[in-house]
């Protein structure tokens, strides 16, 4: 016996499908984890609660930490101004 479905298909469907999975795999805490970590961290940038260090952001999803407790004004000064004769962004 042979058997032949049409199968359709449209946005509310996939909607309904991707929100289902989505729940299934990662749940329901992890977009509220997110959310406090979100406005945890939008406070302390806020506040100014991330001095002592740099973020040398090199794409929406890399970056680098540089502590400055151990670097010279020298050296701040250089990395500053190297940044910026390449086109850098300085930003704070």
């Amino acid at each position: 016996m042979s058997h032949q479905a049409i199968l359709t298909y449209d946005k509310q469907l996939l909607r309904r499908a991707v929100l289902a999975y989505w729940r299934r795999s990662v749940g329901v805490r992890l977009p509220l984890a997110l959310s406090v970590v979100a406005i945890a961290f939008a406070w302390l940038l806020a506040e100014g609660c991330y001095s002592g260090f740099w973020l040398l952001l090199f794409s929406k999803a890399q970056f680098i930490t540089l502590p400055l407790e151990t670097v010279s004004q020298e050296m701040q000064a250089f990395v500053l101004k190297s940044v910026q004769a390449s086109g850098g962004k300085v930003v704070g």
